[in-house]
């Protein structure tokens, strides 16, 4: 990789220069001015890699030396930056972060006379988690970041420093990971990425016109069970969740969530309650698309082509309304969440469950980002006007770039691989088109509906669901989903469709809604489906 880092004139600045100097034969420099200050601009060549990355950008690092420019950027993300001094102080961080890691993590009390030491970062998970999420909000992919914990109990973001003045130990790790960035182009292509998704969605009773908790159908845990969201003061959970055996191929993942849509169907056979997907298919109750990565290191640059060339993608299809709702608590940009298994869960975008074809797409764009995101370094969200219309809903600010958003997807040699699922994509956002978060999933996925209707006494009681979840879970533990079956569920035949089968059904049952009235003069009705490319 052809590496350029910028940091500020200084001993660290100095160190840095001097290393490369000693190990690399390809490394230039010189000295360049960022808002009145000068840089160091170390560039390391690789003849045998066509990539360049820049380290700590000079938008990020602009974006750093005004304070209403970080609070601007902040305020979005629900990070609290400024001034403390009203405030009273009880202790104080100065977090080191490099690429996501946390380098080292420096304490002192609010006294003179208070001593100052390190802590690692699991002794202060939450203090890490912030200043990586402000460190990302910039778009910077290392510095400092000070928080304070204030008298009213509350961390609040007092600093950001692109170029520290550090101790040798933590100037090693700095070298370390870039060392890494370094070797990640090559690695990425060695290793493929494997994904998984807990897609979620909400169920309405369409003859009370009310919400029907997913607790009344499904359990705690298995293939379809609910989220840990309760209802305050109720035992119910209102959210369901799909939780389908991962897959390093996009179209089998997709074949494992309609596998586990059967199996939910077999558990709340009812005609009348509708199943629904988005971003907040009920006030106060937000749902969302989660996507898991594993085989694959969570890394700043990786986060950040999440944003840009996922998230904002399914932002431009989703309902804006319901998504900026959403934003206001969840579904900010970069959120994740490490999980036990040695990869991360990716929770920015809705619940693209809508349909199988939207489902398909996303999951096929998803499986492009994180296997060539070295290739996807542009950052389009990196401004203040940029973050105030992706939580304002205002999709008509990215329609402006998307033709070029969707180049740089073009060039990638993953795209020509399924650049016909992404279709659909494609032409709901060129023809202004967003999902339609009211017509029932069912429908988009070609699940034949039961005719039985619900009611209170129909509910299913919890040991009867326990004993059905069991036994749906032993069948699905038996069945090879990789190809057309037909699979047991008691006296249920349900056949599975195959990766061809889902090729073939392209833009069948799309569920959209026209958010443009008029497309070159010519009216798109809202449930218009595409044929073509």
């Amino acid at each position: 990789m052809n590496l350029t880092i910028l940091y500020l004139l200084g001993p660290t600045g100095d160190k840095i220069l001097q290393t490369f100097n000693n190990n690399d034969s390809e490394v230039k420099h010189k000295i360049i001015n960022i808002e009145d200050q000068d840089y160091y601009q170390i560039s390391i060549e690789d003849n045998n890699s066509y990539i360049h990355k820049v380290f700590n950008t000079p938008r990020a690092i602009r974006n750093c030396k005004r304070d209403e420019i970080i609070k601007g950027l902040l305020k979005y993300s629900n990070i609290a930056y400024g001034d403390i001094s009203e405030e009273g102080v009880l202790r104080n961080y100065e977090v080191i972060i490099s690429d996501m890691e946390t380098i080292s993590i420096k304490m002192t009390g609010s006294k003179p006379k208070t001593s100052t030491k390190y802590i690692r970062e699991k002794d202060n998970q939450k203090v890490a988690e912030l200043a990586k999420s402000a460190m990302h909000v910039v778009g910077l992919d290392f510095g400092q970041v000070n928080v304070a914990l204030t008298a009213r109990r509350r961390y609040k973001i007092t600093a950001i420093d692109p170029s520290p003045e550090i101790r040798d130990k933590d100037l090693n790790a700095l070298l370390k990971t870039i060392h890494q960035i370094q070797l990640s182009d090559y690695t990425i292509y060695n290793n493929e990425v494997r994904l998984g998704a807990d897609p979620e969605f909400m169920m309405l009773n369409s003859k009370t016109g009310k919400m029907t908790a997913a607790s009344q159908f499904f359990p705690r845990e298995g293939l379809v069970g609910c989220d840990n969201i309760r209802v305050p003061n109720r035992q119910q959970r209102p959210v369901a969740e799909l939780r389908p055996k991962p897959e390093y191929n996009p179209e089998e993942l997709t074949i494992n969530i309609k596998l586990a849509l059967n199996n939910a169907v077999r558990l709340a056979p009812y005609q009348n309650i509708k199943w629904i997907a988005g971003s907040q298919p009920f006030s106060g109750y937000s749902i969302g698309g989660h996507i898991h990565f594993s085989n694959i290191k969570l890394t700043g640059g990786l986060l950040r082509a999440l944003d840009n060339y996922l998230g904002l993608v399914v932002f431009l299809i989703e309902n804006p309304s319901t998504a900026m709702r959403r934003r206001k608590k969840y579904g900010v940009l970069g959120e994740f969440r490490l999980k036990d298994h040695g990869g991360f869960e990716y929770r920015t975008p809705g619940s693209w469950l809508v349909s199988q074809e939207i489902t398909l797409a996303v999951l096929c764009l998803a499986k492009i980002v994180a296997n060539r995101y070295t290739l996807l370094p542009h950052n389009f969200l990196n401004t203040i006007e940029a973050q105030q219309a992706f939580y304002e809903g205002d999709q008509d600010y990215f329609r402006l770039i998307f033709p070029t958003l969707w180049s740089h997807l073009r060039q990638l040699d993953l795209y020509n691989r399924y650049y016909e699922e992404l279709n659909v994509i494609y032409h709901m956002i060129e023809k202004g088109l967003n999902w339609d978060e009211k017509v029932d999933i069912r429908k988009g996925w070609n699940i034949t509906t039961p005719k039985k209707i619900y009611s209170d006494t129909a509910r299913i009681e919890p040991r009867q669901l326990t004993n059905i979840s069991n036994t749906i879970r032993n069948n699905s533990s038996q069945t090879r989903i990789n190809s057309q079956q037909s699979v047991s569920f008691g006296s249920r035949q349900v056949i599975q469709p195959s990766a061809t089968n889902i090729r073939s059904q392209r833009y069948q049952n799309v569920n959209v809604r026209n958010t443009s009235r008029t497309v070159g003069g010519h009216r798109i009705d809202s449930a218009q489906r595409r044929t073509n490319s």
